[in-house]
């Protein structure tokens, strides 16, 4: 695979308007797979300390009964904060073995993590079902809790983002992994075409601001975008709580939203896009609440069919991959703008 590189030029260092210098630079098969197997060596790590928090500090289903599903880490403060202090380190050991592929790659690779201790906890069927039995008939009490809860994912997205948003601008002003991967860092102001969303591999040495602060009417047009083509998906595709299906769907549906949300506005932060996430995961909750289930177990809305950690996991994934996606054909607009010009 070649890839065109534009690096500065003597016209471009005494002020004049640069033209591209076109290199050629293969990239072998070794560096491909190493590439990817990153990926892969990130999400193993990130799920296997998720995995270990769920066990030695979140109420576990097996020993506390389903009913903890309702509560889940917004049952304690000790709770909260070994969720909080595990995403922070996954996204930080995620991000050191990804960078500098996207300031996002270490959120995504902890993300994908989180689905584990998601398989873990259970489905919302063993949580009705707890509640049909013990508290309320309808389980319309679960369900207000759940959106209690959410609000606890609200914040860990928010979190996340601030996060990841600071350390890939000091890892951007100090990390040179492009050269110790074999590849050139871009030069000047120049972009160059890298494999996964150019534009971001610079983070920490131009426009730093346009990466996180969007438009405010940009914003709410994203968010809204997102959460309604996620909606409209998962109304076809979050067909049972088996959470093999839970994944699928809301994976598909916040890439689908968040790749259209991007490609629409442009404009729009992706503080806005992560933020519909948990949002249609509350809304769904609160319009659950005031129905009752047509079968014990089962939820009386689609979207009640997920607890708020796999609208956390599974559905954040597919909202950052549908993001760099939409990037990423806004990004290679402009290479074949600046390759006609």
């Amino acid at each position: 695979m070649t890839e065109n590189v534009p690096q500065p030029t003597e016209a471009a260092a005494a002020g004049q308007s640069p033209q591209p210098v076109i290199h050629e630079r293969t990239h072998s098969f070794t560096g491909i797979m190493l590439r990817e197997l990153r990926y892969l060596a990130a999400m193993l790590v990130t799920g296997m300390i998720f995995f270990w928090i769920a066990g030695k500090v979140l109420p576990s289903p097996d020993v506390y009964g389903s009913a903890v599903l309702a509560q889940g880490p917004a049952a304690g403060f000790s709770s909260e904060l070994a969720m909080l202090v595990g995403l922070f380190v996954c996204i930080l050991i995620g991000l050191w073995i990804t960078f500098p592929d996207t300031p996002h790659a270490g959120l995504f690779c902890t993300t994908v993590g989180l689905i584990g201790t998601a398989v873990y906890w259970g489905k919302t069927q063993e949580l009705f079902l707890a509640y049909t039995r013990f508290s309320n008939p309808n389980a319309a009490s679960a369900c207000r809790v759940l959106a209690v809860q959410d609000l606890f994912w609200i914040f860990f997205v928010l979190a996340g983002e601030l996060f990841t948003t600071v350390l890939s601008r000091w890892f951007s002003d100090r990390m040179n992994w492009p050269e110790l991967l074999g590849l050139s860092w871009p030069g000047g102001n120049e972009l160059a075409p890298y494999p996964r969303c150019a534009a971001a591999l610079t983070w920490g040495r131009q426009a730093r601001g346009r990466w996180w602060v969007g438009d405010l009417v940009a914003d709410v047009a994203g968010l809204l975008i997102t959460g309604a083509v996620a909606m409209g998906l998962l109304y076809i595709l979050l067909q049972s709580q088996l959470p093999g299906q839970v994944i699928f769907a809301l994976f598909a549906a916040f890439a689908a939203g968040a790749f259209l949300a991007g490609l629409i506005v442009p404009g729009a932060s992706n503080w806005a896009i992560w933020v519909a996430v948990p949002a249609v995961a509350g809304l769904g909750y609160l319009i659950a609440a005031n129905h009752s289930p047509e079968y014990p177990g089962q939820a009386s809305f689609f979207l009640a069919r997920a607890l708020p950690i796999y609208y956390a996991s599974a559905g954040w994934a597919g909202a950052i991959i549908g993001f760099y996606s939409a990037i990423r054909i806004h990004y290679g607009t402009r290479l074949d703008g600046q390759s006609a010009s």
